[in-house]
Parts: structure tokens; sequence; C-alpha cells
């Protein structure tokens, strides 16, 4: 198997789990670096030397504005290198493993940067002027409030919030649940 081949059957499994198409984008993105450095080289043939090298490439250190990738950006490279060596078999994944190159890292996030509460009243009790000033209100308000995203929000209908009961149930999550309710 070629690394190219490896590297279709890997994305065609992640569309298959119904990935979120930003992760499977991400790990595209990731894997074409990889099989434009590896070429027509064999899964099998493919060491911790080649990943390292990999790892090492400028583009892979530095975004194309010229500043450093965060430290998480660049582990995503070992993590999608990993799981597309456990595609390739079990000696290539044994291999995948026992490479210090390709130990994934735990990276603890900075926590979030969270509004004050009064800067959440300063938020909701804005004098919103316009045509839509109410529906940006109520949407703020909501997502304060919730601590829903945007996404989550935006795809919100009208049935889908219960003014009685004071929930939504939200159907697009970031995740694998497909279904959760707010309240």
């Amino acid at each position: 198997m070629t690394v190219q081949d490896a590297v279709d059957q890997y994305l065609a499994s992640l569309a298959a789990e119904q990935r979120s198409p930003h992760t499977v984008n991400a790990y595209r993105r990731d894997l074409r670096a990889f099989t434009t450095f590896t070429g027509d080289l064999k899964l099998d043939d493919v060491h911790a030397r080649v990943a390292a090298a990999l790892h090492g490439l400028h583009h892979v250190q530095v975004r194309a504005c010229g500043t450093q990738r965060a430290k998480a950006t660049i582990n995503r490279y070992r993590v999608t290198l990993k799981a597309l060596f456990a595609v390739g078999g079990r000696e290539v994944a044994r291999r995948a493993q026992s490479s210090t190159i390709l130990k994934c890292r735990r990276y603890r996030a900075l926590p979030p940067e969270v509004l004050t509460d009064e800067e959440v009243e300063r938020v909701i009790t804005f004098s919103y002027k316009g045509k839509h000033a109410d529906r940006d209100r109520a949407l703020l308000t909501f997502m304060l409030t919730t601590g829903c995203r945007l996404g989550e929000t935006v795809a919100l209908n009208c049935g889908d919030v219960d003014l009685v009961r004071k929930t939504a149930t939200l159907r697009s999550t970031k995740g694998v649940i497909p279904t959760r309710t707010a309240q």
C-alpha cells in the first residue's frame, strides 16, 4: 500500500464516521504535506526518520504568514500520522507507536477569557440600533446566558426553543452528540 492509498482510505473512514468537516479538512491538509513529502513511497517504507523530517519542515513549523504554529497544531500532525499508520496495518502501526517522534503530547489549553458580570450586563443592556436591534440583543443574551456557541445558536429554529420550559434543543453541536438541550 502506498502512502497515498493509505491517506485516501483514512480520509474515507473519517467521512464514514461523520467526523466534523473542519476536522477532516485539517487532517487532509496535514496529510497533503505528508504525501507531498513522501512522494510514491510505500507506507511500509516510512520510518521514524521520515516522520521526523516532516516535522522539521519549515511549512509544518511556521505558518504561511511567517509566525510560529501553535504546539497543538504541530501535535495534530503527529496525531494524524499516527492514525494514518494504524490504517496501514499492524507492523506499520507498531513502528508508529514505538516512534518517539510520533508520541502525542497533551497540551493544556489556556482557560478561556470570560466576560465579567459587569461586562455581560453592559452587552445585554447596550442600546442597539437598527432594524435588527431586538434580534441581536436576544441572540447575544441567549449565547451569554447559556454558553452556546455561535454555530449552535444560528442553527436554531423557532420550534427548537420552548419558552414555557425555558429550554432550547440544539441540533448543531460541536462533537459527536447530535442534540443537547440548553437551559
